[in-house]
């Protein structure tokens, strides 16, 4: 299965000219496209794949907005109804909200893995611009809020 990870973030990456970060033997990958960082993982238990990439920043702590800026992501992920499929989710740690999918990896093949990958994408690039929308404004956190550059999305990486 780590044979096919690999290929398949390795033809990815070939076929469309983005960065990767992947080793033969392992069971996670970096692509780098288009701004974003997409963490691909295997659980190898499972035979899944899961895609994940950073959408937004949470408000800092003690944030006015915060709670309401939470519920607002779990209501989105009531069905699936909001994200098509695709789930959000919060990394406490890096103060980071995510979105993701789980696959499984024995139905991919280079097509149907670009179209997971192109679609997570399009999704997260929704994503994006809605939580901007959503987060409370800098003026309103007293300074606390998490950092809040591309960088800080970038650092984030997917624990398998």
């Amino acid at each position: 299965m780590r044979k096919m990870l690999y290929d398949l973030v390795t033809g990815y990456a070939a076929a469309t000219g983005c960065p990767c970060e992947a080793e033969e033997g392992s069971c996670r990958a970096l692509l780098s496209i288009e701004g974003l960082s997409v963490h691909v993982g295997l659980v190898e238990s499972s035979g899944m794949i899961v895609l994940q990439t950073g959408v937004a920043l949470l408000p800092g702590p003690g944030t006015e907005g915060r709670e309401a800026f939470c519920l607002q992501l779990l209501a989105a992920n009531n069905l699936f109804s909001n994200t098509m499929g695709f789930t959000l989710g919060v990394d406490a740690e890096q103060e980071l909200v995510t979105l993701q999918i789980a696959w499984d990896l024995c139905q991919l093949d280079a097509d149907s893995f670009a179209l997971v990958v192109n679609n997570l994408l399009a999704v997260a690039a929704d994503w994006i611009v809605r939580l901007d929308a959503w987060h409370p404004s800098a003026s309103d956190d007293g300074g606390q809020c998490a950092a809040s550059s591309d960088e800080a999305l970038a650092m984030h990486f997917m624990k398998v």
